[in-house]
């Protein structure tokens, strides 16, 4: 109950004038089956009804973009019921993953401006793979995972956990064409399809010479990290 009535006191607010442009109520679309997405008021409102549910406050939110983040996980009515309330889709791994995919501080100068792509050959990969790691190494343990991706790894010390996938810039339009990837650059972030009409955002980067690019599936990453996957070829 008091969180319905500070939510609802922080709305009389916005919508009370005070030079503030009411972004509770913006029209956010509809979603890729026509659906209308919900505003900001309403998912709040949902938010701070299911929070147990949800694994998320709406304190969460507070520093958020929460149209955007509407709009990055088409959240209609029904796909926020049917997916995350009532279904077994986990939100709190869905919130995580768009925070990961958000602009963050200083490493904004290293995000691409362009989308490169440059041939190489499989040893080219297989040298820049081994000297990124060989670095990451001096910062932080580093493990392998076997899976269908070549280059699929994790990092860790003692402040820090992140996973990331180097690729080829040449596999890029494979991607495009055979698995829906969106690469939306800048800001420097690929899009792939999820369950339902919802997409996992995740921040990539390329190397200086533009044969290479990194996806981090999760975080915290620092800046250190991203500087040594850009620097390597400077």
């Amino acid at each position: 109950m008091k969180k319905m009535l500070v939510l609802s006191i922080v709305m009389i607010l916005l919508l009370s004038g005070c030079n503030r442009v009411d972004d509770y109520h913006i029209d956010n679309g509809v979603d890729e089956m026509g659906e209308q997405l919900l505003t900001k008021a309403e998912f709040l409102q949902k938010v701070s009804e299911h929070e147990e549910v949800l694994g998320v406050t709406v304190a969460d939110f507070d520093d958020m973009d929460v149209n955007y983040f509407i709009i990055d996980l088409g959240l209609s009515e029904s796909w926020f019921h049917d997916g995350y309330i009532s279904g077994s889709l986990n939100f709190r791994a869905f919130f995580e993953d768009h925070i990961i995919g958000l602009p963050l501080r200083n490493i904004d100068s290293y995000r691409p401006t362009e989308l490169r792509i440059v041939d190489s050959t499989d040893s080219e990969f297989e040298e820049f793979v081994a000297e990124y790691i060989r670095r990451l190494g001096d910062e932080a343990n580093v493990t392998r995972h076997n899976t269908s991706m070549p280059a699929h790894y994790s990092f860790e010390d003692d402040i820090r956990r992140a996973e990331v996938t180097i690729f080829p810039t040449a596999d890029i339009e494979y991607f495009i064409e055979n698995q829906r990837w969106e690469f939306v650059v800048p800001p420097g972030y690929v899009r792939m399809p999820g369950a339902g009409f919802s997409h996992l955002q995740r921040p990539i980067f390329i190397s200086q010479n533009g044969k290479f690019f990194v996806i981090f599936y999760n975080g915290p990453f620092t800046e250190s990290v991203v500087r040594t996957f850009i620097e390597i070829y400077d």
